[in-house]
């Protein structure tokens, strides 16, 4: 639990905006931020809201190391 309490608050910092939604057994989480070379968003699924999360964190990490 504290390791999604520490990522969850590192995202924050970083500005995210964190949108969650659940549809039938599926998450889905949206995290969201907007920047000076434009609106980026990245999503991440799982069969619960941390693996969603860490999904799309994941993604969020790689793109913008890229």
């Amino acid at each position: 639990m504290s390791d999604l309490i520490d990522l969850t608050s590192r995202l924050l910092d970083d500005g995210f905006v964190i949108c969650t939604e659940k549809t039938g057994g599926q998450f889905t989480v949206l995290l969201r931020r907007t920047r000076a070379e434009g609106r980026r968003v990245f999503r991440g699924t799982g069969a619960n809201f941390p693996d969603a999360l860490v999904d799309a964190a994941e993604e969020a990490a790689f793109t913008t190391a890229a």
